[in-house]
């Protein structure tokens, strides 16, 4: 159907425009002089935000598992690292080791999913499509 190729075409753009202003924004970042340490954890969560549309166009090309699980796994993590970033802001750039507790439920589905695709079943590209 035309349709679904048209929204493909526009998923596709979107990917590629929302990867190449990451890009730009990390770049200027990058190129900053005194960056701090919530600089590099912007980049982390810019990096997240990239791994994410560039699973999910992949995807859209064709499910492999590789890609599911890396975007299953990326997803998990977007948040804690949000959250790290927003502490550091409000904390004036001051680590708290409490806030490696942020990270524990994505380690747990990161470990679970891992577990699932690597030992428990054999996902193929039909069977990922269904779910």
């Amino acid at each position: 159907c035309y349709f679904d190729d048209f929204q493909n075409i526009k998923v596709a753009v979107v990917n590629i425009v929302g990867i190449s202003i990451i890009f730009i924004f990390s770049l200027f970042i990058l190129v900053k002089k005194q960056k701090v340490l919530s600089d590099y954890v912007l980049i982390a969560v810019h990096t997240v935000l990239a791994i994410i549309l560039l699973t999910d166009f992949g995807i859209q090309k064709g499910i492999r598992s590789d890609l599911f699980v890396l975007h299953s796994i990326s997803t998990f993590f977007l948040f804690p690292i949000s959250l790290s970033y927003s502490m550091l802001l409000i904390k004036n750039e001051q680590f708290n080791r409490k806030w490696i507790s942020f990270f524990a439920i994505a380690i747990a589905f990161t470990i679970f999913i891992l577990l699932d695709f690597l030992v428990l079943k054999d996902y193929t590209p039909d069977l990922l499509k269904q779910q």
